[in-house]
């Protein structure tokens, strides 16, 4: 009997476990109900609708024809596919992505009338440039949307590499849908998940997507496709796609923008990397665009109040140069965490309007530590920070001289223009919206905008939001010719884009009588329609000419002379330049340009 007690121990607990309910499953993070997906495709519907609706009549308004419109309203690259992720329970989701520029060149695939030789050939080699977003709400339409808009904001900026412009691309990852339910967590097959999710692994995530995307026909690099970062995708996306969707750790893709500053041992920068200003060049660039307005309103600057919508990336820079400008961060709207939870609402300077520049600095201190501590409003400090909370609150209800609009689009609308105009202001001026946001205005809120033009001085983003941008398309520059860009040069050369941008809109504001956000957008569309159409006067301003050396360009040759050749691999010198922004030559080195894979099987 006693030497069967351990079979029937073992026995025991198998009847046992038998009997025992069977463990609950976990639900999926980043689940999404189907609702929220219609609403969102339908907002994306509603998104390209607008955006072609404010080219149409803008374009219109400057004597362009249908025949003329209908062409430039069509990309010229439109590409979509899908890729899956698995997960260690056995989980698979499937994630669409799109992909839609409109730049003219070897890998456009639509059927846009392009310039060809005989053979087939493209002739022009214009460069797609645009983010690659990874949020759930990302759809064709939205890409799209969000292409023809960055379309716009080029043409203001004027970028080009030699006499190929930069034009507008946008590229999203968007809700996966699941395809196989695991063993750990509770899902259906098509349920919608956030591609956002922290379960799911982001470098994965970049590197199927890249894979996907060249599978179809895709390239990137100088005159093809320049994916640069966006919602969700920082440094540390852009890092994987260039060194292991696109490239090499040795030789990272000239084809991915926003890549981290690179240095040699002795301090000096390695151009195979990214701008150290490109971080805060967005948000600088949206404070620019507001000093200018703020001169033209009769605002000072300093002592200005400020709401900053959004404290992202661009909204954290836009702080922090209205802070050195001496202006007062008085609140600042942002999906806040209390108590665990993600609320929406508005967060109040304790001082107020009355806030002394170190106690703006304390503050804004104080948020960014309370967000890396990993704590939130109620737990931070004892709560000190959440006694100034209203949560639900939105921006435009703050009583302010000056707003950053730098979150999610759509939020210029009928509902929040009315209450920037009855919130006021306090220095008695205008109040000045400046967007650094992308499709930041409703159709509604457009015609609301104009309507209230002697309260409001809206700042659009085709000026507004085109800091990032150009300080990427000078990365570009910087790879492709392997000469350092200091992120003083940087700063300056995107001052002055900005400067001359202003001015020729007022310039057209004062001679029609228009309002400014009228005049920006109608200067914007004119010059992407003259590049669309390749008219004379197409504005185009070579970004080599603006950042590389004489001797680098005259060593390497044109940008289109290489683009003919294949970009071959050629040796030039390359100037070392101090990290510390001096533009001073410290050193020489052999430097050997490859183009990026793809750029290399042409």
């Amino acid at each position: 009997m006693f030497h069967r007690l351990p079979q029937l121990v073992a026995f025991a607990i198998i009847l046992a476990a038998a009997a025992a309910p069977a463990q609950a499953k976990q639900a999926l993070p980043g689940l999404l109900d189907a609702n929220s997906m219609r609403a969102a495709e339908a907002k994306a519907r509603q998104q390209k609708a607008d955006a072609q609706t404010a080219v149409k009549r803008h374009a219109q308004t400057l004597g362009y024809d249908s025949r003329q419109i209908d062409q430039a309203l069509m990309p010229a690259m439109q590409r979509s596919g899908t890729f899956q992720v698995g997960l260690k329970d056995g989980t698979v989701v499937e994630f669409p992505w799109h992909r839609t520029g409109f730049a003219e060149n070897r890998i456009s695939n639509t059927g846009k009338k392009i310039a060809r030789d005989a053979a087939g050939n493209a002739l022009r080699h214009e460069t797609n440039k645009g983010g690659v977003r990874l949020h759930y709400g990302v759809f064709a339409d939205e890409v799209y949307a969000l292409a023809l808009k960055m379309d716009t904001k080029l043409a203001t900026a004027r970028d080009a590499m030699g006499t190929h412009a930069f034009r507008g691309a946008k590229g999203g990852i968007g809700a996966g849908k699941v395809v196989k339910v695991g063993s750990r967590y509770s899902a259906k097959v098509g349920d919608y998940v956030d591609p956002a999710a922290k379960i799911f692994n982001r470098a994965t995530i970049m590197k199927r997507f890249a894979q996907s995307y060249v599978a179809s026909g895709g390239a990137v690099g100088p005159g093809l496709d320049i994916q640069a970062g966006d919602v969700n995708t920082k440094a540390p996306e852009m890092k994987v796609l260039a060194e292991q969707g696109y490239g090499t750790k040795r030789k990272p893709s000239t084809g991915v923008s926003g890549k981290a500053l690179r240095t040699y041992a002795d301090g000096s920068i390695n151009p195979v990397g990214g701008i150290a200003y490109r971080a805060t060049s967005t948000g600088d660039g949206v404070w620019m665009s507001t000093r200018l307005a703020a001169k033209r309103a009769g605002l000072k600057v300093r002592g200005a109040t400020v709401v900053a919508q959004g404290w992202g990336e661009v909204g954290r820079a836009f702080g922090e140069s209205a802070v050195n400008s001496g202006a007062r961060v008085v609140a600042i709207q942002e999906l806040w965490t209390v108590n665990g939870a993600r609320v929406a609402g508005t967060l109040h300077n304790p001082h107020g309007a009355a806030a002394k520049p170190r106690q703006v600095r304390q503050w804004l201190t104080d948020v960014s530590a309370m967000r890396a501590s990993g704590k939130d409003l109620q737990t931070y400090k004892g709560g000190s920070l959440m006694k100034h909370f209203v949560a639900g609150q939105d921006a435009s209800t703050v009583k302010a001289d000056i707003v950053g609009i730098n979150a999610m689009g759509n939020v210029l609308n009928k509902s929040t223009v009315p209450a920037y105009v009855k919130s006021g202001t306090h220095q008695g001026k205008r109040k000045i919206l400046a967007e650094g946001a992308n499709l930041a205005q409703t159709r509604d809120g457009a015609r609301l905008l104009d309507r209230h033009a002697s309260k409001l001085l809206t700042v659009t983003g085709d000026l507004a939001n085109l800091g990032g941008v150009h300080v990427s398309d000078m990365e570009a520059a910087q790879n492709f010719y392997g000469e350092a860009v200091t992120s003083r040069k940087a700063k300056l050369s995107l001052l002055g884009t900005m400067r001359s941008g202003w001015n020729r809109a007022m310039k057209l504001a004062d001679k029609q009588g228009i309002s400014e956000r009228k005049a920006i957008e109608l200067a914007a569309v004119d010059g992407m329609m003259k590049r669309s159409l390749h008219l004379s006067g197409a504005p185009r301003s070579a970004m080599e000419r603006r950042v590389i050396s004489s001797a680098r360009r005259k060593s390497l040759g044109s940008f289109g002379q290489l683009m003919l050749k294949g970009a071959p691999t050629r040796q030039v010198r390359t100037q070392r330049t101090r990290s510390g922004q001096t533009g001073r030559s410290t050193a020489r080195r052999g430097f050997s340009y490859r183009p990026s894979r793809q750029l290399q099987r042409r």
